[in-house]
């Protein structure tokens, strides 16, 4: 006779919290179904997940068998994925210098007005305030000509009638490429579940983690509420981003400790009633 398996029963707790993964999950599940990514492909991805972090939280060398009590996996497969390279994150690598550019831009002093707005910048002047200089303030690896190119191909700048060098809206919000937009989905959205992790864990000292719910809103309220959000949303992290900057240029002058932050924001929207629907399928 074949031997049954013996099921734990779950906590009131863990009911609790795989209720609200499942929540958390759907969107990326329809997102992984519309790329084609099976189950199979993503448990592929989850098995050595579960292992590192079982691993990470053991001290001293890792147990086999307390390895496979935490995660559920057999020890043979354990033993096999230690045998693997470790699952690294893709690095940020040219991704992050329009980025670098935007923040100084947006945030230094001397390329901004009183209010924050950035300023038109000459190509090159003798005053030292010119798009060149930006430019070569972040890297000189890269040809200022060949950035400011690139950004009027892709519409993030015009050259006014003066021949300025224009920072236009849509840049406030970048144009990028499929694997730079993934590279961010994660980035982001990792650090949004790891602020949430953290406030469960620790309830003593939460990180800002709030949003504003509202049902029943017509179109016209919905568009209003949209574009309200985008522009005081962008005008607060424009005020942080010079905020961060200034503390950055201190603290390059000081030793010690050094960490990382992120801030974000983010507005969504649907028509119907798709999250009543989801909370009864629940």
């Amino acid at each position: 006779m074949a031997k049954e398996e013996l099921t734990v029963p779950l906590t009131e707790l863990q009911q609790q919290l795989l209720k609200a993964v499942r929540t958390l999950l759907r969107p990326l599940v329809k997102l992984l179904l519309q790329q084609g990514v099976t189950l199979p492909m993503l448990i592929d991805q989850l098995r050595p997940l579960y292992i590192e972090e079982a691993k990470a939280a053991q001290v001293g060398k890792a147990n086999m068998s307390a390895l496979s009590l935490a995660t559920g996996i057999h020890r043979k497969e354990i033993k096999r994925q230690l045998e693997q390279p470790l699952l690294s994150e893709p690095p940020a690598g040219h991704i992050s210098l329009g980025t670098r550019l935007l923040a100084l831009w947006l945030g230094e002093p001397s390329y901004s007005d009183a209010e924050g707005n950035p300023l038109p910048l000459p190509r090159k002047s003798e005053q030292g305030v010119d798009f060149e200089s930006l430019v070569e303030s972040v890297s000189r690896d890269v040809r200022p000509r060949s950035v400011l190119d690139d950004w009027l191909r892709l519409g993030l700048v015009e050259i006014d009638a003066e021949q300025r060098v224009v920072l236009r809206q849509q840049a406030f919000v970048p144009q990028q490429g499929e694997e730079e937009l993934l590279h961010f989905f994660g980035r982001n959205l990792r650090d949004h579940l790891s602020a949430g992790v953290h406030n469960l864990r620790h309830r003593e000292e939460p990180f800002i983690d709030r949003a504003l719910f509202y049902d029943g809103l017509s179109e016209a309220s919905l568009q209003q509420l949209r574009e309200v959000s985008r522009q005081q949303g962008l005008a607060l992290l424009q005020q942080l981003n010079r905020q961060a900057l200034a503390l950055a240029k201190v603290d390059d002058q000081q030793s010690g400790e050094r960490g990382r932050m992120t801030f974000g924001l983010y507005y969504y929207q649907e028509s119907g009633e798709g999250e009543s629907r989801q909370r009864e399928e629940s």
